[in-house]
This record gives structure tokens, C-alpha cells and sequence, in this order.
């Protein structure tokens, strides 16, 4: 039997993932946080492709500004703002592009991302004030996230009105995603320890 969206998000609960733990228990370092900036921040860059093309205009235009909250704290943690260098081993993230180019797809995506993101944020922003305060990190990308329920209502909203082939493609989208998240941290953490 096929996993349900819930199931899915809840075997790649990104609040379980290693890096996640070693950020809320202060035990990143600052070649870690710079890394994720500016690997994950590949990632953040393409949200705004997949609100587009699920058709909502105005969140894409606010993921745009988002993604500048995003080079802040980009910024903050490293002013010389590396380029993405994990390649190959976080181009399963990257790739994940491809599936913002349809709309059942791009839901699917974008959930796997959006349902997991007010409880991260969250759980990040709290972990950088308790641990990295004295970094003086630009926390605005996830005070702006860190209760925003109302983009996942919306994307479950499309998904619950997609018919039966085209709700497939937005769950194996939705678990190809999950799956690339995981993987991409797990690449960051790896770098991070070299």
C-alpha cells in the first residue's frame, strides 16, 4: 500500500535528521551554518518555480523576497558568500527543480518542503538564539517562517482536488523530495566535519 503524504513527511522528518539535532543542541560549527547557507540556499532560490507553477502568483513573488532573507542570513554567517560546492552529493536537492515544471508534481514538491517548514524554522530559530547568538546570525528567513501554516493548508487544499493519477504524481513527487531534503543535509553535515 502507497504511504500517505502524512507518512511520508513523518519518515523524513527533517526535525529528526541529525543536523537538525546537532543545531538545537549547539553543536554546529560555523563551517557547518556557512555551508547550509549557502547549500540549502540553492534550494530556498527554487521555491518561488513551484508556487508559480501551482499557480499561485502572490506566494511566488513572496518566496522571491524570502529567498533575499535568505542571502541575509547567508550573509551574516559568511559576508563571503561561498559558491554551492557539494556537487554531486547534494544534487538529488537540486534536481528537485524538475519537479516544479508541472502542477500536480510541483504541489507534491512544494509540500514536502512547506508542510515541514513552520516547525523548523521554528525549532532553528531557537536553536540559534540559545547557541549561535553571539555569531549576531540574521534570524528574519525564519521568524517570517516560523509560523506560516497557511501556504501547507493551501497546497493540501490542491492536492485534495487532484484526480486519482494526477494525486500519485504529486505523492511520489512529494516522497522524491522528502527523501532529496534528507539527503541533501546529510551531505552538508558530512562536508562539514571535513
Amino acid at each position: 500500500m502507497d504511504q500517505t503524504f502524512s507518512e511520508i513527511i513523518s519518515e523524513y522528518n527533517l526535525l529528526k535528521h541529525p543536523y537538525y539535532l546537532a543545531w538545537n543542541e549547539g553543536k554546529l560549527s560555523r563551517r557547518h551554518l556557512a555551508l547550509y547557507s549557502c547549500e540549502w540556499g540553492t534550494f530556498v532560490r527554487m521555491i518561488s518555480k513551484g508556487w508559480q507553477k501551482a499557480g499561485e502568483h502572490k506566494i511566488a513573488a513572496e518566496e522571491i523576497e524570502h529567498f533575499k532573507l535568505w542571502e541575509k542570513f547567508a550573509d551574516s554567517i559568511c559576508p563571503q558568500m561561498m559558491a554551492a560546492r557539494l556537487k554531486p552529493s547534494i544534487q538529488l536537492l537540486w534536481e528537485t527543480e524538475d519537479n516544479f515544471k508541472r502542477y500536480a508534481s510541483a504541489l507534491g514538491a512544494l509540500y514536502a518542503f512547506e508542510a515541514q517548514q513552520p516547525a523548523t524554522a521554528a525549532s532553528k530559530l531557537e536553536g540559534l538564539r540559545k547557541h549561535y547568538g553571539h555569531w549576531k546570525v540574521n534570524e528574519e528567513y525564519f521568524i517570517a517562517h516560523a509560523n506560516d501554516h497557511a501556504e501547507p493548508e493551501i497546497l493540501e487544499r490542491k492536492i485534495s482536488e487532484l484526480d486519482k493519477h494526477e494525486h500519485e504524481i504529486a505523492r511520489a513527487s512529494c516522497a522524491a523530495t522528502c527523501n532529496a531534503l534528507w539527503e541533501g543535509l546529510t551531505a552538508i553535515m558530512d562536508a562539514g566535519m571535513n
